[in-house]
């Protein structure tokens, strides 16, 4: 069966993975605020449109030291998602062969504020965001959401992700996954040759 819809995660697949890179760059004693904060039940929230900006900003300044406020944090988390240029490359190549979407458990700010920096989503004709389904990666509800918005059986849908995760409720549904890295660039190229989306060089 031919694939119709090649979808893609953001951070991790088109963005660095921000909240990866920006525990990487914050002092060994703030590094707490990623499990505590950015990757807490609060965070989850957020994304999934239950609570506000304001709120979770207000909720997690009452965990930060006094040399860190939310806003620097919040600026050094949405700066630490970086275009990758391979990726995206390899998004306008696919432009014209099959419907191209996004499927990102993200904040809407979060999504304003990459699209302001890059212009990305004009790539692509649909996205299905956590924050306006109301579920995120790794619920069932979230994949049948976007196999609704691909508009074709699971079997012709191609989904690029970084988090085995948010893999493995789409591969039940019988989706074709591939689990990205930066390292496998080239592993994606021949596994979407492999699906007959891009032809053979």
């Amino acid at each position: 069966m031919a694939i119709r819809v090649g979808v893609f995660d953001l951070g991790g697949v088109l963005f660095s993975d921000g909240t990866q890179v920006l525990s990487q760059q914050l002092p060994i004693n703030h590094r707490y605020v990623i499990d505590q904060i950015l990757r807490s039940q609060k965070s989850s929230e957020l994304k999934r449109g239950k609570i506000c900006e304001a709120e979770f900003w207000t909720w997690a300044a009452a965990f930060l030291p006094i040399e860190l406020s939310a806003r620097t944090l919040k600026n050094a988390w949405y700066n630490s998602y970086l275009l990758n240029e391979d990726v995206s490359q390899l998004i306008r190549k696919l432009q014209g062969r099959i419907r191209l979407g996004i499927f990102s458990g993200n904040s809407a700010n979060r999504v304003i504020f990459l699209e302001d920096k890059y212009h990305f989503l004009s790539l692509f004709d649909f996205a299905v965001w956590s924050f306006e389904t109301g579920y995120n990666k790794g619920d069932p509800e979230f994949v049948d959401a976007m196999i609704q918005a691909c508009g074709c059986l699971p079997e012709e849908i191609a989904y690029i992700d970084n988090k085995e995760s948010a893999l493995l409720p789409a591969e039940k549904r019988g989706i074709h996954c591939f689990l990205f890295t930066i390292h496998k660039q080239d592993q994606l190229l021949k596994w979407l040759v492999s699906l007959g989306v891009l032809p053979k060089s």
